[in-house]
């Protein structure tokens, strides 16, 4: 479990990370707050990238983060139907990137969407 100074540092590093995404959009995705009162649970909307499968579509994922975060990664779950290969039946995104720590926790987590974004691509089926 989190000390309470370790979830103050949490919350307010998700606060500043959410505000830079504000500030700095990343194409094809964006985030915000499942409600005002949790800087813990953030909606992903990720655009299908060009020349996929996924081409058009428009998923919906919750990424949760724990407590302690940046020590403990977050989870990433897609809300939408998915068939992906690094993602379970309940949407549960199982990628090394969400299970590894990076030094720099804002990079994280544009990093984590970065390369789910550029995987898609990499692992749908070409028939």
């Amino acid at each position: 479990m989190a000390s309470p100074a370790t979830t103050l540092q949490s919350a307010l590093l998700l606060q500043k990370q959410l505000k830079e995404l504000s500030k700095h959009p990343v194409e094809g995705f964006s985030a915000g707050l499942v409600d005002n009162d949790n800087i813990y649970e953030w909606e992903i909307m990720i655009i299908g990238p060009p020349d996929t499968l996924y081409e058009g579509g428009f998923f919906k994922a919750r990424m949760t983060f724990p407590k302690d975060y940046p020590l403990m990664p977050p989870k990433l779950r897609f809300i939408s139907e998915m068939w992906h290969p690094n993602v379970y039946p309940d949407g549960e995104v199982c990628i090394s990137i969400l299970v590894r720590n990076i030094l720099n926790p804002f990079f994280f987590i544009v990093y984590s969407i970065y390369a789910w974004d550029n995987l898609i691509p990499l692992l749908a089926p070409s028939w």
